[in-house]
């Protein structure tokens, strides 16, 4: 049984469709690592390490009962396929990951002789280089009424890439709410955190996207500083640390899982 396989709603298994090959879908992506040569040393130090983007083939055959529906489901096709960049689902595990990609190429293998069949081919490109199950789910067990200046959260990352959780904060009650406060989010295990210095009130949501960097405060844009923290597939710590003298908070924290 063929694995299900649809591109911004086009189903390349429903007749007269049929994928029969995939080329580097399932592959992970090329590391690019960056080595630092030390001093007086054999050995040297890798300083910076990037996932580039890849490419994958899919192909198979169309089959029709005549010339016209062939031609014509060439050409949806190629509407579906070209100019068009979106998700393609395709079946796993029981469940559907998705690869954000476009179509760079679009053969169409037809003979003379072919008028009621033909195969083709689509090359495919994916700027970022991991898939998707498309679930929304708990990074953290919620806590709510914390009262202390530092709270620490096992999180759980299912994935086979980083994670990069989408973060809530909700103040109850905070003193001083007059002055200046500074929140730190850290990832205890690469020591990357992001911190926020502002006068906040009691009521006030914070959000944290740490995929797209930005944090919010309702729909005020807040800045930040220092690196947005990810964490690495498996189990890890989450911490939550203020300047404040008194506060009364509630944290909660969501991700979908990302794969190489």
């Amino acid at each position: 049984m063929s694995k299900p396989m649809v591109f911004r709603g086009f189903n390349l298994q429903s007749e007269p469709y049929k994928v029969t090959f995939e080329e580097g879908l399932f592959n992970s992506p090329l590391k690019d690592i960056i080595l630092y040569e030390l001093a007086r040393s054999d050995n040297a130090v890798a300083v910076y390490r990037r996932y580039k983007s890849r490419e994958f083939t899919l192909g198979g055959h169309i089959k029709t009962d005549s010339s016209d529906s062939l031609e014509a489901a060439i050409d949806a096709l190629k509407a579906a396929l070209l100019l068009q960049s979106g998700e393609l689902a395709v079946g796993w595990a029981g469940g559907t990951r998705y690869f954000e990609a476009e179509c760079a190429n679009l053969n169409i293998n037809r003979r003379n002789t072919e008028l009621d069949h033909s195969g083709w081919s689509a090359q495919f490109v994916m700027p970022v280089p991991f898939s998707t199950d498309g679930v929304t789910r708990d990074f953290i067990t919620a806590v709510s009424g914390h009262t202390l200046a530092t709270l620490q959260v096992g999180v759980n990352n299912i994935g086979t890439y980083l994670a990069y959780p989408f973060i809530t904060l909700v103040i109850t009650a905070l003193e001083p709410n007059t002055s200046n406060v500074t929140f730190t989010f850290t990832n205890p295990a690469t020591s990357e955190n992001i911190s926020i210095t502002d006068e906040f009130a009691d009521g006030d949501t914070i959000t944290l996207d740490t995929l797209n960097k930005q944090i919010f405060r309702g729909s005020e844009l807040l800045a930040g500083v220092g690196n947005f923290p990810a964490w690495q597939p498996g189990s890890g710590l989450l911490e939550l640390s203020d300047t404040a003298t008194s506060r009364t908070i509630s944290l909660s924290a969501t991700y979908i899982a990302r794969y190489l």
